[in-house]
């Protein structure tokens, strides 16, 4: 049987790269080599903690343990069943120290996170903010513009605390390419015809469960002429809506229309006229044969789904 201590650190130091933060911390443990090891900033660029339920102490113990200026991304979990001093794994002494050990920082994810007594102190180096299930005090967004001036990304999937307001401040951030808003129910036609007039360089904008309507795809077809991706899962949009799409969305490469129960295969049919569309989720009585084969020659991968099975968004 080969001896491990006998393999070099580089390769140990691969095999270790497999392992998610909780085993790579034990590993720490074994000998003085593997600790030394372990602490490689190679291992700490994306760091994922999103398993793990960590409180605030938990938290910082790792931040000035591992992380230093080579962290790209990172993910944390609070727990709402928790309160705020006990279990929130953010403060804004934490933010502050994260953004002097990690000037380099591109990404964060928040989730289940208690926002509300947190001011807006991000690292001003981020270019890609995921809130998923946060709550925050109103207007939390107003600022974001200028002080995280390089943002491209924004998801607040599943954050019901997402309101017109929030989508007013958003705007402001004219350079924003691609915006998940995915369950935002509190959304209406005003704030998403706002987005389409004012955020016209998104590529990719999801929108689905927000109430989206033909009224709103002419907006997105008129104002945002980049978009790649769009997803108007479950929304209430008809033939029309999709012709629209075809007229103006002719860089159009993904499609999301499962569960629009609004429409019928006449108006799916017309897709095909589409010729850059490269994805196409749909439910299965809204696709005939024909279709599916002319947009599968045109180098289209049609999903057609059972509209009444259960899917993520």
């Amino acid at each position: 049987m080969a001896n491990f201590d006998l393999l070099p650190d580089n390769i140990i130091l691969e095999v270790l790269n497999y392992l998610p933060v909780k085993e790579l911390c034990i590993a720490g443990r074994v000998c003085r080599r593997w600790r030394r090891i372990t602490r490689d900033y190679t291992l700490w660029r994306h760091v994922d903690l999103t398993p793990y339920r960590l409180d605030l102490k938990k938290t910082w113990k790792v931040i000035r343990s591992h992380f230093s200026e080579c962290l790209i991304s990172l993910k944390l979990r609070g727990d709402f069943n928790m309160p705020i001093k006990d279990k929130n794994p953010v403060s804004d002494a934490m933010l502050v120290d994260l953004n002097e050990r990690c000037p380099n920082i591109r990404h964060i994810t928040l989730q289940n996170c208690k926002l509300q007594n947190l001011e807006m102190k991000l690292p001003p180096s981020l270019t890609s903010i995921e809130l998923n299930q946060c709550y925050w005090k109103p207007r939390w967004f107003k600022h974001l513009h200028t002080m995280i001036p390089n943002i491209k990304c924004l998801i607040l999937e599943h954050t019901s605390r997402v309101d017109n307001h929030d989508l007013e401040d958003v705007c402001k951030i004219t350079g924003l390419e691609s915006l998940n808003l995915n369950a935002c129910y509190r959304i209406n036609e005003k704030g998403l015809e706002k987005i389409a007039k004012e955020l016209t360089n998104l590529q990719t904008l999801e929108i689905a469960h927000c109430n989206c309507t033909d009224l709103i795809l002419h907006h997105i077809s008129r104002h945002l002429t980049k978009l790649e991706t769009l997803n108007i899962r479950n929304s209430k949009v008809t033939d029309s809506g999709i012709s629209t799409i075809v007229s103006g969305l002719r860089n159009l490469k993904h499609l999301n229309i499962n569960k629009c129960d609004l429409l019928t295969p006449s108006g799916v049919e017309c897709l095909k006229s589409l010729k850059s569309l490269k994805t196409l989720v749909c439910d299965i009585p809204h696709i005939t044969s024909n279709v599916e084969t002319i947009l599968e020659n045109n180098g289209c991968i049609i999903t057609a789904l059972d509209r009444n099975k259960p899917e993520n968004i």
